[in-house]
């Protein structure tokens, strides 16, 4: 299982927990949004109504295959200063998105659990919300058995 860290672990098994996402869109997009906005890390993270699905593979022992689940994340697509997020992910398929679970105690991204490493492979919008399906490259362990913490 995955080592994730004494402050995410203390902050999760402390009475009251504040956790959010934090999303990182890689190259041609390079975009960062999370579900509050935040300099995290020498990082501006947007607020844009961040919503992630959830995150899941499974082993079918009987069939003897492999699932991995689509992720869909979904944007607010709000006109601000003349620019829409829809047009910043106009070229986003294929490229690579990192997701990570951050609680209140997290001081840098390497404090944080990197839940998954997904692929884009599809985006609708309107003018209201932008949904981006993407497929998992990688999860790390902590996503795959809960977060493991008693």
């Amino acid at each position: 299982m995955r080592n994730l860290g004494d402050k995410l672990i203390g902050d999760i098994n402390s009475p009251i927990a504040k956790l959010e996402w934090l999303v990182s869109f890689g190259s041609p997009i390079n975009i960062n949004v999370a579900t509050t906005k935040q300099n995290f890390g020498n990082i501006y993270y947007e607020d844009k109504d961040l919503n992630v699905s959830r995150i899941a593979e499974s082993v079918d022992l009987e069939k003897r295959s492999y699932k991995l689940n689509s992720v869909t994340i979904r944007l607010s697509n709000y006109n601000i200063n003349g620019s829409r997020i829809s047009d910043k992910l106009a070229y986003g398929v294929g490229s690579q998105v990192s997701v990570y679970l951050k609680s209140q105690s997290c001081e840098s991204l390497s404090d944080c659990c990197q839940v998954a490493t997904l692929k884009i492979t599809r985006i609708d919008h309107d003018s209201d919300s932008v949904r981006i399906q993407a497929c998992l490259l990688y999860t790390s362990d902590a996503a795959d058995e809960g977060l493991g913490v008693d």
